[in-house]
């Protein structure tokens, strides 16, 4: 079973609602956060199964559908800042900043990872939970990068990098409507977690990496030596 998005939050998230139960919802609770993604996506439902991923590769693909290592280099750079950007956008949904827009969520992730997301950010917003504090990425490394787009093959295949990330989630904390603390007091502070981004519309400047799927593989005691 997949431990994808067992971050802090969601661990503190999990474990509180064990604890409260069906509790009532806050009166002021925001109304849930849509899953639709607008833009080109893969031909699935976003609750459907996940494509079979396609071969990993730290160098370029065949002749056919060659890129040159000025691509690559771009790919890679451009899927880090989108690791940062997406879990930037979970700590504003989750946050309940103000200002926070919730189609922002469908900018940086994309089904299985999708879904996932939204039902935590409402499962937040239902319990009139909010965190407080900010995930910061201390380390990330592009293990693999995929630039084949071959949309209508079978399964398809479309632009991939996998990256390794470390988190620093000591700051977080989740609190409900009355400011009072929820969650466990010993949970760990550090998260080392692969994330998975795609691109699935044409290949392009302005094609966006989003995250389709994020594995958590330890928690370790620092992000030092990652």
């Amino acid at each position: 079973m997949s431990a994808r998005h067992i971050r802090a939050v969601a661990a503190i998230a999990a474990v509180a609602a064990v604890l409260a139960g069906c509790s009532a919802a806050a009166q002021s609770a925001p109304p849930p956060v849509p899953s639709q993604t607008p833009g080109p996506l893969p031909s699935r439902s976003a609750t459907a199964a996940a494509p079979s991923t396609p071969t990993m590769t730290t160098t370029p693909v065949p002749s056919s559908t060659s890129k040159g290592p000025s691509a690559v280099g771009q790919a890679k750079q451009q899927a880090i800042a989108a690791v940062t950007a997406y879990y930037s956008v979970l700590d504003k949904l989750e946050g309940g900043q103000p200002h926070a827009d919730e189609n922002d969520i469908n900018k940086v992730a994309i089904a299985p990872e999708l879904p996932v997301d939204v039902g935590q950010i409402n499962t937040f917003r239902e319990q009139g939970w909010t965190t407080r504090g900010a995930t910061v990425v201390e380390k990330a490394h592009v293990s693999a990068v995929n630039l084949s787009y071959q949309p209508t093959a079978t399964p398809p295949a479309y632009p991939t990098v996998k990256a390794a990330v470390c988190l620093d989630v000591s700051s977080i904390h989740a609190q409900d409507a009355h400011s009072k603390p929820v969650g466990v007091a010993n949970r760990p502070n550090y998260y080392n977690e692969i994330v998975t981004l795609k691109q699935t519309q044409p290949p392009s400047a302005a094609a966006l990496w989003r995250v389709s799927d994020v594995t958590t593989t330890g928690t370790p005691s620092s992000c030092v030596d990652q």
